[in-house]
């Protein structure tokens, strides 16, 4: 069995990752806004709190659209 992308997995797969690509988003910035408040910083330091956590976040979506691919190509899933 082979892995085929047809425009109905293909939407599948988007709308599931994006989904939750939003969602990591909005976690991840709650996070730093909270981590933010409590150190009680702004300007240049609110920055580096954000690039900070950009780097895992880059890392989840990235993993998060892997899966998803992965998942609604996997003929498994389609019989």
């Amino acid at each position: 069995m082979t892995r085929h992308l047809t425009v109905r997995t293909f939407t599948y797969f988007v709308s599931a990752a994006f989904f939750l690509s939003v969602q990591i988003v909005f976690c991840f910035g709650t996070l730093g806004w909270l981590i933010a408040a409590i150190l009680g910083v702004e300007g240049k330091d609110l920055w580096i709190i954000a690039a900070v956590l950009a780097i895992p976040t880059a890392v989840l979506i990235l993993k998060v659209w892997l899966v998803a691919y992965n998942a609604e190509t996997d003929p498994a899933n389609h019989m």
